[in-house]
C-alpha cells in the first residue's frame, strides 16, 4: 500500500514529512480483522449457495410452469380452430339452404356456398350466371310446352272456311287472268 493510498483526500503533491504525520494521526489504520473478514466469507459463500439451490428450484418450476403454460395454449389454440371451423361449416350451410331454396341444384349450392364463404367472388357469379342460364333455358321450354301450335293459313286448326275458299278462289283466277292478259300484250 502506498501512502498516497492509505491518506486519500489528505494527500497532496509536495507535502512535508511533517505534514505527512500530522495527515496519518488523523488516519485510523487497519485493525487485524482476518476473523471478521473469514466469517463474512463463509457467509457469503452460504448465501451463494442457497442461492443457487433456489434458482435450480425455481428454474425447475418455471420450465415446469412453461411447459404447462405452452400446453394451455396449445389446447386453447386447438379449441378456437375448432370453434371457427365449425362456425365456417355453419355459414356455407346456410348459404347452401339458402341456395337450394332459390332453385339451385346440389352441386351449384354446394359450390356457391363454399365460395361465398372463401370470399371468391368471380366463382359465385360464375355460378350465378350459369344458374341464370339453365332457368332462362327451362322457362323457355316450359313456355314452349304450353304453346298451342298453329293452325293451317285458314286461321282455323284445320278446319274449312268457306270466306278463305273463296278468296283462295279469287286469287287463284285473277292470277290467271293477269296472266293471260300478260301473255296477249306480248304476243301481239
Amino acid at each position: 500500500m502506498e501512502l498516497k493510498d492509505l491518506l486519500g483526500d489528505a494527500w497532496k503533491d509536495g507535502m512535508s514529512m511533517e505534514d505527512v504525520t500530522n495527515a496519518l494521526k488523523d488516519i485510523q489504520l487497519p485493525v487485524d480483522q482476518s476473523a471478521e473478514i473469514e466469517r463474512l466469507k463463509e457467509s457469503l459463500s452460504k448465501s451463494n449457495s442457497e442461492a443457487a439451490d433456489w434458482k435450480k428450484q425455481f428454474r425447475a418450476t418455471q420450465d415446469e410452469a412453461t411447459r404447462k403454460a405452452a400446453e394451455a395454449e396449445e389446447s386453447s389454440k386447438k379449441l378456437l380452430d375448432e370453434v371457427e371451423q365449425l362456425r365456417k361449416e355453419k355459414t356455407i350451410s346456410g348459404y347452401k339452404a339458402s341456395y337450394l331454396g332459390l332453385g339451385y341444384g346440389e352441386k351449384d349450392a354446394s359450390e356457391i356456398a363454399q365460395a361465398l364463404s372463401d370470399g371468391q367472388m368471380d366463382k359465385v357469379f360464375e355460378i350465378q350466371k350459369r344458374h341464370q342460364n339453365a332457368m332462362s333455358e327451362t322457362i323457355r321450354k316450359e313456355l314452349l310446352k304450353d304453346t298451342h301450335r298453329p293452325g293451317g293459313g285458314d286461321g282455323t286448326d284445320g278446319g274449312k272456311d268457306e270466306k278463305i275458299e273463296l278468296a283462295k278462289a279469287l286469287g287463284k283466277a285473277r292470277a290467271e287472268s293477269n296472266s293471260a292478259d300478260v301473255l296477249k300484250h306480248y304476243t301481239r
